[in-house]
């Protein structure tokens, strides 16, 4: 793999004249809704439910509404359905699923096709839908909750021992999208406020599933590219660094890019000032392996995607360094005192009287930002158990400080699965320059 820095001054040429073939298919809104006794799909969907959220949201209520706040409630599936239309022109393209959190046992059935059955209730699941997508016709996509007591003995899932309720449902955010066949699976930024450099590290992931006469799978030609830029205005503040290199059909990869910066504005909560880190991959070529015959020729196929942008991610981010000396803490280098409260939003998922507050923004805002800031507050402690994906947002965006703590008291499940999901957390949590302490028990 090679990797090239170029000094840029527009956005033009980063792109290039590359064919975008990216599509976000947004399912946030309005399921539908039902429970059933059994595992198998209702008949009949007869409730609507707001997404994100909990089942007790569902209109008409749910049969056993009052006891769910209770946890005395009889276990039952629990099924949201979406219907969408995919555009003719995304044929042959790759299609996933990103659902950023929900619980319990998430069952994915994609046009009557079983896609796949997980157990993390607290970190993103990615699910391939291509294989059943139809393209220019109406999609239908069925996700069975089950309850918190199914969960397999595999699960990384402490046990609350002050609250009395889990109940299901798709929790954070949920989308679909399309696009070529390498997907940038992860991208975590790693700023150093002391050196001046930011790092990116990236995880690819190759969808295609096309093989070599040998029955091997092919390897696809790449080309990835990344900048930075501030936020609000967009200026680009660094050249653009060039990797390529090719990756095998099923396969994932790891691309890492430095970036030296020449001038640096911090983050703190007092100034959180945001930058933006863009990287773009472009799937170019299946490449051609002749298996050391010279005669051999290239198969004449071509495929749609070819040299165009497979992926593209925008990734917050901000510059700011936090350590610990003694009894102290330190932001950006200088000795900072931590004022605020706890928030245990798990807690409080099981009051009756939450109805879709922790879902609306607005409410959010003013919990989080707007009542603390007046108080002069400046830190959280997200506690037994981590929050929907814009609460980070808001506190990146804004300036409140925070320390994340995972899902887990008095510990559940096998090492195996602590290892997937805490790697997962970091990857998807840790851009934000709101979260300064990381808690895993």
């Amino acid at each position: 793999m090679k990797i090239r820095y170029f000094l840029i001054f527009a956005i033009l040429p980063f792109f290039g004249f590359s064919q975008n073939l990216n599509t976000i298919i947004p399912l946030n809104g309005t399921a539908d809704f039902e429970q059933t006794e059994n595992a198998f799909p209702p008949q009949k969907f007869t409730r609507k439910i707001p997404v994100p959220g909990l089942i007790d949201l569902a209109e008409p209520k749910i049969d056993q509404y009052d006891l769910y706040f209770s946890g005395q409630h009889q276990p039952r599936y629990n099924w949201y359905r979406f219907r969408f239309n995919i555009s003719k022109k995304d044929a042959n393209k790759y299609a996933i699923l990103k659902l950023l959190k929900s619980r319990y046992n998430t069952q994915i059935i994609f046009n009557g096709q079983d896609c796949g059955q997980y157990m993390q209730c607290n970190t993103p699941i990615d699910c391939d839908l291509t294989p059943f997508m139809k393209a220019g016709e109406e999609n239908e996509l069925l996700i069975r909750l089950g309850e918190r007591a199914w969960l397999p003995k595999e699960a990384a899932t402490g046990f609350d021992r002050e609250k009395y309720s889990d109940i299901p449902g798709i929790w954070d955010d949920i989308f679909i999208e399309i696009g070529g066949p390498i997907k940038i699976h992860r991208a975590l930024v790693l700023p150093n406020l002391k050196e001046k450099t930011v790092t990116i590290k990236t995880v690819l992931e190759n969808y295609a599933k096309i093989l070599e006469r040998n029955m091997e799978y092919s390897e696809i030609e790449y080309e990835a590219k990344a900048f930075l830029r501030e936020k609000k205005t967009k200026k680009i503040i660094s050249g653009t660094a060039i990797a390529s290199g090719k990756i095998q059909c099923q396969q994932a990869q790891k691309i890492v890019f430095n970036f030296a910066m020449d001038e640096v504005h911090s983050w703190s909560p007092e100034d959180p000032f945001l930058y933006e880190a863009v990287v773009s991959i472009t799937s170019q070529k299946l490449f051609f392996n002749n298996y050391g015959n010279k005669e051999s020729i290239r198969p004449s196929k071509k495929y749609a995607w070819e040299m165009s942008i497979s992926d593209t991610k925008n990734i917050t981010f901000g510059m700011r360094d936090f350590e610990s000396k003694g009894k102290d803490f330190y932001l950006n280098g200088k000795r900072y005192n931590l004022f605020g409260s706890t928030l245990t939003l798990n807690r409080f998922f099981e009051d009756r009287d939450r109805a879709h507050l922790p879902w609306d923004r607005e409410w959010v805002e003013n919990l989080m930002i707007n009542i603390p800031k007046s108080l002069r507050w400046n830190f959280f402690r997200v506690s037994i158990g981590l929050l929907p994906d814009f609460w980070y947002d808001l506190a990146d965006q804004h300036g409140i400080v925070i320390q994340n703590e995972y899902l887990m008291w008095n510990l559940r499940g096998r090492p195996s699965q602590y290892k997937k999901e805490y790697t997962d957390w970091i990857w998807a949590d840790g851009n934000h320059p709101s979260i300064i302490i990381w808690d895993a028990l």
